[in-house]
């Protein structure tokens, strides 16, 4: 209903709590479920419903009760173990009767809690490769939302590195299939058109002017100087990759649009494609970027595209990587962030539970956020000025939203001109010489249908290029100048992740002893933060 009450839920809770013997397992699952969508975790509620559901699980009349108790634990980041082995159990038992949905629910709440183990993972792998042996598209909403459970089934198996064959590759040609049948109730497949009006008419949609007004007036319509272009294509597999300049928004979640519409754009590129103009297939891009961010971006420009596309991203196999200058030195040891990353979109009912601060649209690493990890590598120590900065690639494992902003910030180095994520002071200090928020989406590697290995690269953005002639390298650094002046100097292509030197920690600014988190001016020192990540601990030498 989109209504919350803190009261009304205090009350509900000690009301269940007083009568949980009673509770059947819907009851059970019901009351998790509620407490998980609105992100509340009530210790002695969760302990009551977990021993009710000890006592019952046997008796719960319907699979769908063991699925969304599963799912309201991983959802509330419950490592209730007892309740999680009988939860498997019990599924094992059942998993004859589990529909599509509460297969993947199952799959991605243990995935993340990294519980999904060999008897469960098989138990649920039969019974999804029994469903696609007898499934047949036909390009209807059912077979829609089997796409959605094939997904989740695949990013819960990859995530937990059990996804093999046969169950990989049935999965993904049951899902291919789904985008085909699409296609076959829409029309042929679509190349986009290579002219400049149609740019130019899609700047116009976007911005919501007519071609006269846009005529006369250019620079007003694009005060940045850059448009969206299409960068690569491959017709015959519906595919095709595009540069998201500054100030455009990837417009697939419902909100009115802060920035100039990327929907306009594809659908004035791809004038004959019926998935650019389905926002609830994302307008054919496949993953997001933020507004003030720069990059390249995936899309399909026909179903059988974007089905291809989505798979590859929910399995982990599209390479993302990120030039990044943030606050501080980093230590050239911290090479991976893995913490969980929670946002609540402006609409949810759980909106109500959060602080004013809370709902500046900002994500945050909290217990409760979804599995997400950046891995980092330092190219250089450098400054400007009295500040201290490190010139970064990033690669992402998972895309939550905000993902490596979020990320730096909860290691102590915020992303330079960050509105979001860094103090107001040095947000306007950052402003006077760097227009926007330094992150750039530079590489993005992917196979093609036919397994074809493909990578596009997108050099740093004039206005990010200007910026990063402001620095300077710190000290007598060989590997960190020879990186600074890749771009500085030489405008040199985006290479491959492999192939960029990592600062040598020899070289690094902050001598030995020195905290990893070595702060720029302004910035607080290292605060010795814990890492969720693989046990590993950022230690506070200072």
């Amino acid at each position: 209903l989109g209504f919350y009450s803190q009261p009304l839920m205090d009350a509900i809770s000690c009301a269940a709590m007083l009568s949980i013997s009673n509770f059947d397992g819907q009851g059970l699952s019901n009351i998790a479920w509620s407490y998980a969508a609105l992100y509340l975790r009530n210790e002695p509620l969760i302990e009551a419903i977990a021993s009710s559901a000890l006592r019952s699980i046997s008796k719960f009349d319907s699979t769908q009760n063991l699925s969304n108790l599963a799912w309201a634990l991983a959802q509330m980041s419950v490592k209730h173990m007892p309740l999680l082995e009988a939860l498997a159990g019990e599924s094992i038992r059942r998993i004859g009767e589990f529909a599509s949905q509460q297969l993947a629910n199952t799959a991605w709440s243990l995935a993340c809690l990294g519980e999904l183990n060999a008897p469960l993972s098989d138990a649920i792998a039969s019974a999804a490769l029994r469903l696609v042996a007898d499934f047949s598209p036909k390009g209807t909403l059912s077979d829609i939302r089997f796409g959605v459970d094939l997904r989740g089934l695949g990013w819960a198996f990859g995530f937990a590195g059990r996804l093999v064959e046969p169950l990989s590759s049935q999965l993904y040609v049951a899902h291919l299939e789904i985008g085909e049948a699409l296609d076959g109730a829409s029309g042929p497949p679509v190349s986009h058109t290579h002219t400049h009006p149609s740019v130019e008419h899609a700047v116009h949609a976007a911005l919501g002017v007519t071609s006269s007004i846009a005529a006369s007036s250019p620079a007003a319509l694009d005060p940045g100087g850059s448009l969206p272009q299409i960068v690569f294509e491959r017709p015959e597999d519906g595919i095709a990759a595009f540069f998201k300049p500054p100030g455009w928004e990837v417009d697939d979640d419902g909100k009115p649009p802060t920035g100039r519409r990327l929907s306009s754009f594809l659908q004035q590129s791809f004038p004959s494609s019926t998935v650019v103009r389905d926002g609830d297939h994302a307008f054919g891009m496949i993953h997001r970027l933020d507004l003030p961010s720069s990059g390249l971006i995936l899309m399909g420009a026909t179903y059988r595209g974007y089905y291809h596309l989505k798979w590859l991203l929910d399995t982990g196999r599209i390479s993302r990587e990120y030039v990044v200058l943030c606050h501080g030195w980093i230590c050239p040891t911290l090479t991976e962030v893995d913490a969980p990353v929670h946002h609540i979109s402006d609409k949810h009912a759980a909106q109500k539970t959060l602080t004013h601060q809370q709902r500046l649209g900002r994500s945050t690493v909290t217990e409760m956020g979804k599995p997400a990890q950046t891995f980092i590598r330092v190219l250089a120590h450098v400054r400007r000025g009295p500040w201290k900065l490190s010139l970064i690639i990033c690669r992402i494992r998972t895309g939550r939203r905000h993902q490596i902003r979020t990320h730096l910030h909860h290691v102590g180095h915020p992303t330079v001109a960050d509105g979001k994520y860094t103090r107001a002071q040095i947000f306007a200090s950052d402003s006077r010489w760097c227009p926007r928020n330094f992150l750039h989406r530079q590489r993005l590697a992917f196979v093609d249908i036919a397994g074809k290995e493909h990578a596009v690269v997108e050099p740093l953005p004039g206005d990010l290029l200007a910026a990063l002639c402001e620095v300077e390298v710190w000290g007598p650094s060989v590997v960190g100048a020879r990186a600074l002046a890749e771009w500085t100097d030489r405008g040199a292509e985006p290479r491959a992740w492999a192939d960029y030197l990592a600062l040598p920690v020899g070289e690094a600014a902050a001598p030995a002893g020195a905290p990893p988190h070595w702060a720029g001016l302004g910035q607080p020192a290292g605060s010795g933060r814990l890492s969720p990540s693989r046990g590993a601990k950022v230690e506070d030498l200072a």
